[in-house]
């Protein structure tokens, strides 16, 4: 299956804005500087790759339905290699400078049970050092559902019901276990999307009656509501982070279903961050470690502000770039030549044994 040029521009455009935002804000000109509204939708940002990763998944699934066990395979290749990096740079960082290692952090994000705490009620645990890993636990769980669900002949109507039941919980009682399956109807939105595009049913109607108000319209109604009754510090935190996420998302669906409908008019424009697509996971796990890292050592030997930006937002694209491209390429080599070798004999064998000596030479 070709790989939607849009999706491509739109998987590394959202990366890029979330590095420059932690970048340029964190590092240059701080959250008071008027220029720094126009890079504060990182959240947003991530809720628009939930909806894309739900859409590529069914794309995927679609075209090749594949064994629960080898596609948590292929998803934990696909997350682990570059997540465990970002947390050993984290260890390593904290070690050098004599911060204490909390075991049960490091520990509980290994096994993707994190979250922000400092934003959201009901957190099992906080990100190890890198803010950037909460979405990861998300799409960590979203993947994980995914399967089971699809198996059902009504699978929107199994997700529906998560869905809601946890939304109707999660007003109760606002705890991350409740948060991870409401959210879930953001990334199903996804998949339901894929399906109505596959189909040609890509309308206003549809959207409204098989995604929007299936999946986003009543957790919004009580985060709403719930932000009526309870006080809270700033649109950042609970519950009005959680109002700007599926907000977002039924923004970005409208918008998406509107662009298609004038066939993707202005897409040269974002045409360039399609480069960017093939390292964007490694961009978007890694930057925070990598500017604790690499921001203290140049700005030690540089004191232009300008020179500074350039080199180590080239060294941090760079080293994203080669950790995805060759490293995990190469995990991916190792980890899943075998099964591709021994897909091919079987191929090759099948029941002519005159076959066989076709793949004896093969092996050798």
């Amino acid at each position: 299956m070709k790989k939607l040029d849009i999706l491509e521009a739109i998987r590394g455009g959202t990366a890029l804005y979330v590095f420059l935002g932690h970048f340029i804000i964190g590092s240059f000109i701080g959250n008071t500087n008027p220029f720094s509204i126009f890079l504060r939708f990182g959240q947003e940002a991530v809720i628009l790759f939930f909806l894309m990763s739900g859409f590529v998944i069914q794309l995927s699934y679609k075209k090749k339905q594949i064994p629960f066990l080898k596609y948590l395979k292929k998803r934990f290749f696909r997350i682990y290699p570059l997540f465990l990096i970002s947390i050993l740079l984290v260890l390593c960082y904290r070690l050098l400078i004599g911060l204490p290692i909390e075991t049960k952090t490091l520990f509980g994000n290994l096994f993707m049970l994190q979250d922000m705490g400092s934003l959201k009620p009901g957190t099992i645990v906080d990100t190890f050092g890198n803010s950037a890993l909460w979405s990861l636990s998300y799409e960590w769980w979203f993947y994980m559902l995914f399967i089971p669900i699809s198996s059902f002949k009504n699978k929107n109507t199994v997700a529906i019901i998560i869905v809601v039941l946890s939304a109707l919980v999660y007003f109760i009682y606002p705890i991350q276990l409740f948060r991870w399956p409401m959210y879930f109807g953001i990334w199903w939105s996804g998949v339901v999307l894929a399906d109505l595009y596959l189909n040609k049913e890509l309308s206003f109607k549809n959207i409204l009656k098989k995604i929007i108000c299936p999946f986003l319209l009543l957790p919004s109604l009580f985060l709403i509501f719930t932000s009526l009754t309870k006080p809270f510090d700033s649109v950042g935190v609970h519950p009005l982070l959680e109002i700007r996420h599926f907000g977002s998302a039924i923004i970005f669906i409208v918008i998406a279903v509107v662009w298609k409908n004038f066939n993707w008019i202005g897409f040269p424009f974002f045409k360039p961050l399609e480069k960017i697509a093939p390292f964007s996971y490694g961009l978007y796990v890694l930057h925070l470690p990598l500017i604790m890292i690499i921001n203290p050592i140049i700005s030690y030997y540089i004191a232009n502000s300008y020179a500074q930006f350039i080199i180590i937002a080239f060294l941090i694209i760079l080293i994203s770039l080669l950790l995805e491209t060759k490293f995990q390429n190469k995990i991916n080599s190792l980890v899943f030549k075998r099964n591709n070798l021994s897909h091919k004999k079987q191929t090759l064998v099948g029941s002519n044994p005159a076959k066989l000596i076709k793949t004896r030479t093969i092996e050798k």
